[in-house]
């Protein structure tokens, strides 16, 4: 709601106004005026809010330091309500730990070594590797089993991979570094996504992953990825879930549903609209889904422009395309209104996850502690 000026503050202008012949000046001057913008949050305050997040543990100031720098250097206000989504999001992901532990990560290693199993050769010299010494006098085999953070893994797997022949085999079964460990930190960060974007913004990075272990540097990548993008959510949960699924997976989620009602099909909202099996954008169920929905209704298309709308579903470029505006017209005939956001429908894989768990979990547990947050004193 946009405030108004207290009516006595106006009335006693108005009666000086008159006076001077200005009636018209203040009369302008009393309507509604536009909201200012939201105050930014003092470090004071971000350490008070992260204290209250997480009760049972301590939290360093330097925390709120790193995020406001974190801030500045995004160029991203540190209001009230992106920094409880920051908060949110770390308080979730790491409790405030840097290189935070993962349960059973010994165990999760030596399944994916095991994975190249199907060359015996290969398994016996890691086999072999595995009982050698290391450097504290300890076999790799004892090693691995002590390891608690992915940064412990890392420093291990850059040990165990020196060897002449155990480092080039692990390279050809496509057990790099990145493959045992792809997201990192405080925030649980894409390393991929921190390349890409440290890459376009010309950030020099001679270690990317080692930043991401980082305090600051956990905090930095993962409020780029929570909030340096364009998204129009009224509803922060589904920011959360992009956070979780990719950027515009909620929008996206939209448009599916929107798809499936005009087409008659039925499709699963995850936030895919072009399939990536073999890892680059190829026709898929939405797409040929959202031909039949225009022809259905009438609407020629073009099934190659239409193919290259939707490559267009990783950025806010998409609302700009005819299809998608075609969709979202046809949509509203039909029911009054657009679906612009709806929630992932995404079962979560990763060897760190025990549980059934799903993209809609994370963002109701995200956002029930950013709620918190901004009720939270400051």
């Amino acid at each position: 709601m946009t405030p108004f000026r207290s009516a006595p503050v106006c009335w006693r202008a108005l009666h000086r106004a008159a006076g001077a012949g200005l009636l018209a000046l203040a009369l302008a001057a009393c309507g509604p005026q536009p909201a200012a913008p939201p105050p930014e949050l003092s470090v004071a305050q971000m350490h008070r809010l992260m204290r209250h997040a997480t009760p049972h543990r301590t939290i360093d100031a330097g925390w709120a330091r790193d995020m406001r720098v974190a801030f500045a250097g995004l160029d991203l206000r540190a209001t009230r309500q992106n920094v409880c989504a920051a908060i949110a999001v770390v308080a979730q992901e790491s409790g405030f730990v840097a290189d935070p532990e993962v349960p059973g990560l010994a165990d999760i290693t030596l399944g994916k070594l095991q994975q190249i199993s199907q060359n015996p050769a290969a398994w016996a010299a890691i086999n072999v590797r595995l009982r050698q010494q290391a450097a504290n006098g300890r076999s790799f085999h004892d090693n691995l089993r002590a390891i608690r953070t992915e940064r412990d893994l890392e420093h291990w797997y850059q040990a165990f991979t020196a060897a002449h022949l155990t480092g080039p085999l692990l390279r050809l079964a496509g057990k790099d570094v990145d493959t045992l460990i792809s997201t990192l930190g405080s925030m649980q960060v894409s390393v991929a996504f921190a390349r890409d974007f440290a890459r376009e913004h010309d950030i020099p990075e001679p270690d990317i992953r080692a930043r991401l272990y980082s305090r600051a540097g956990g905090l930095f990548y993962g409020i780029a990825h929570l909030l340096k993008y364009e998204f129009h959510y009224a509803d922060w949960r589904h920011l959360f879930a992009d956070y979780n699924a990719g950027h515009h997976a909620s929008r996206n989620a939209g448009f599916q549903r929107m798809v499936s009602a005009l087409s008659g099909q039925r499709l699963a909202p995850d936030g895919d609209l072009l399939s990536y099996a073999e890892g680059a954008a190829a026709p898929s169920a939405t797409y040929r889904a959202v031909l039949a929905a225009l022809a259905r209704h009438g609407v020629a298309a073009d099934p190659q422009a239409v193919l290259r709308d939707l490559r267009q579903e990783k950025r806010a470029a998409l609302f700009d395309t005819a299809t998608y505006r075609q969709i979202a017209a046809l949509h509203r005939q039909r029911t009054g209104y657009a679906i612009t956001e709806a929630m992932p429908q995404i079962r979560l894989q990763s060897d760190k996850i025990q549980r059934r768990l799903t993209t809609e979990w994370f963002a109701g547990r995200v956002d029930t502690r950013y709620q918190q947050c901004l009720r939270a004193p400051v």
